[in-house]
């Protein structure tokens, strides 16, 4: 498990690391918001979201979070 989760940082850094300092402000914006999107939706099974709907109003706050802030 630690083996698999180190090998996925050494893939991962790179490419925030270049996120973050080669791509305009703009572009950072959408791909660091689709991310935790993303994560977002995935967290959605962790309480037991089994209805779609629960899901997609989980996934829409959070959503509406990251534009309000």
């Amino acid at each position: 498990m630690l083996r698999q989760r180190i090998l996925t940082a050494l893939i991962l850094a790179p490419i925030v690391l270049v996120t973050l300092t080669v791509l305009p402000p703009v572009a950072t914006w959408i791909l660091l918001s689709a991310l935790v999107l993303m994560g977002a939706w995935e967290w959605t099974a962790f309480p037991g979201f089994a209805n779609v709907r629960l899901r997609i109003v989980y996934f829409a706050a959070i959503a509406l979070a990251m534009v309000a802030s």
